[in-house]
């Protein structure tokens, strides 16, 4: 069907609703009543969990003004016990806010019904917040809710809706994630729990993360970095995953029940987080017992010179170690990314210096050795590989693995599978 016939047919399908909607006196949003906040965080640990952070800035909404509800797919790995949601029009790889103003028109939030591949909820999601005005970057934060009256329990598959309206012409921030969008005067819709928006494989909007408490003894790891740690490819139908949901990260939360909170972005650089940075003030408050820091892939291939590489690793873990000087640091060695052999020289000198754990960090994961195409070692090996550059959810669960075994290494509880000890974890 050709593509003007199917914008017709879904803009009729969503006058359609809404003229429902008008005969019946009413909008999901306005009627639904508001889940009764809290005074604050409950008792635990404080932890966040992001949807992926922003990395471009897109303008397709520059020909009409904005109204839609975005749903979001995600998991914990540890129970809440209570929760906010931190809402941002904010370019996080190059630490810009994005000017002008959105409104949020309402969160809702609740579990998604028992298809994975479908936006509708199990049952009418819980209204959390009515939203509000921010402009020019700034970031809007719901009330804190118990996790008595909105259960957010450990492998509970969840979706977070988020209303959204802007004049003609405001630019919105992107992540490399997933979601469901409604372009078509939906941002009030966000409560209704049938179905809604088309699925995008590769994008969501705005920076969006939950901030919530958990039990004290849950562990929690900040992971810093590029893209590698988060499962966003150039080829997500060949590739496909489910947002954060597939990165190793969380799949390391959900083997250990705990928490992992990413300060990674697609397009970064190590140089991208430099001490003035505010990525590291993301997470307020939160104080991890693991700091990973896997970033240095771009430098390499861009051609800087392995002393310049080094020296910026050594601010970034001088920065870490100053700002949660109680975590252990692991670091990761780099694996290939297609590049030519001359360009790749760097690269393999950076992991030979890498696996002696320079810079005090406490172990390495030999990412390089792991997945590395030993017949070809410019490139991924092919169970691995998603687009050249990047690895896919097969690789996301050896990247779990691996760091696994370097925590278990750390904490005295083994030696990883290569039986070296408690600094290089190799496969």
């Amino acid at each position: 069907m050709p593509e003007r016939r199917v914008r017709a047919r879904r803009a009729l399908a969503a006058l359609a609703v809404l003229a429902s909607l008008l005969l019946a006196g009413c909008f999901p949003g306005d009627t639904d009543e508001l889940v009764p906040p809290v005074d604050g965080p409950r008792a635990g640990r404080l932890a966040d969990y992001s949807f992926g952070h922003t990395a471009t800035v897109a303008k397709q909404f520059a020909d009409a003004p904005l109204d839609a509800v975005q749903r979001l797919p995600f998991t914990l790995a540890a129970d809440a016990t209570s929760f906010r949601v931190h809402i941002r029009n904010w370019n996080y790889l190059t630490d810009e806010p994005v000017p002008g103003a959105l409104e949020i028109t309402g969160v809702w939030m609740g579990p998604q019904g028992d298809d994975p591949g479908s936006s509708a909820y199990a049952e009418k999601p819980a209204y959390l917040a009515e939203g509000g005005t921010i402009t020019d970057g700034a970031t809007y934060t719901s009330p804190w809710i118990s996790a008595s009256d909105v259960p957010l329990d450990a492998a509970t598959p969840m979706l977070l809706s988020v209303g959204l309206r802007a004049d003609t012409g405001i630019p919105l921030a992107v992540t490399g994630g997933v979601s469901w969008l409604d372009l078509l005067g939906a941002s009030k819709l966000g409560g209704a729990e049938d179905a809604l928006g088309t699925w995008n494989p590769s994008a969501s909007l705005l920076d969006i993360w939950i901030e919530h408490t958990v039990a004290p003894e849950t562990p929690v790891l900040f992971s810093i970095g590029h893209s590698l740690n988060a499962p966003g490819n150039v080829d997500p139908v060949a590739s496909p995953h489910e947002g954060e949901i597939t990165s190793w990260p969380q799949q390391w939360a959900r083997a250990v029940g705990g928490v992992a909170s990413t300060l990674a972005v697609s397009g970064a650089w190590t140089t991208s987080f430099g001490p003035q940075s505010p990525k590291w003030m993301t997470y307020g408050n939160a104080d991890p017992d693991y700091v990973s820091i896997w970033s240095s892939s771009s430098d390499l291939a861009s051609g800087r010179s392995l002393v310049d590489v080094q020296a910026s690793m050594k601010v970034l873990v001088d920065r870490a170690r100053k700002m949660w000087p109680e975590a252990r640091i692991i670091g990761f060695t780099e694996p290939p990314r297609s590049n030519s052999a001359d360009v790749d020289v760097s690269r393999t000198a950076y992991n030979v210096w890498m696996r002696t754990k320079p810079l005090g960090i406490d172990a390495v994961v030999d990412a390089d050795a792991a997945l590395t195409d030993r017949a070809n070692p410019l490139a991924l090996e092919a169970g691995m590989t998603a687009d050249g550059a990047h690895f896919n959810a097969a690789g996301h669960e050896l990247m779990a693995k691996l760091f696994t075994e370097a925590v278990d290494a750390l904490e005295g509880t083994g030696t990883g599978a290569s039986g070296v000890g408690a600094a290089t974890v190799t496969p």
